[in-house]
């Protein structure tokens, strides 16, 4: 027996939009790993997040499959208005897409870890270099 189809955002729903913020520009495939989703339940997630306003869903680079980044409502909606909004590019996703790869192994085995973006939005609040390293 299949679960109801809904139009309403869900605690589940917002989970995955934070995941999202966190990392920043994450593609399809990770959001599935990490929310442990068929490819229909994860597209139906990402149209009701969409359609309010919430992720923005663009087209891949190199592969990556349908990319999602949180918008400046959807880091609202999540409480972490903290964190910047992220713009895709080649470069930001794979280096984005690679992290949250990471993230969902670590937190599928019991971890809960800061994001890169979590560490540099904390840095910004305190005005200084607490976890990167200056290089010359």
């Amino acid at each position: 027996m299949g679960g109801q189809r809904t139009d309403r955002i869900s605690e589940k729903d917002l989970a995955v939009l934070e995941f999202v913020a966190r990392y920043g520009v994450v593609p399809r495939g990770v959001v599935a790993a990490w929310a442990g989703t068929a490819k229909a339940a994860t597209a139906s997630r990402e149209r009701r997040l969409r359609m309010e306003g919430l992720i923005e869903v663009g087209p891949g680079f190199g592969g990556s499959g349908r990319l999602l980044h949180a918008t400046r409502s959807g880091l609202a909606a999540v409480g972490r208005e903290e964190l910047r909004v992220s713009r895709p590019s080649a470069g930001a996703v794979r280096h984005e897409a690679a992290v949250a790869r990471i993230g969902v192994w670590l937190e599928a085995g019991g971890y809960r870890i800061l994001s890169e973006r979590e560490l540099l939005a904390v840095e910004r609040v305190e005005g200084k270099r607490i976890y990167s390293v200056r290089t010359r």
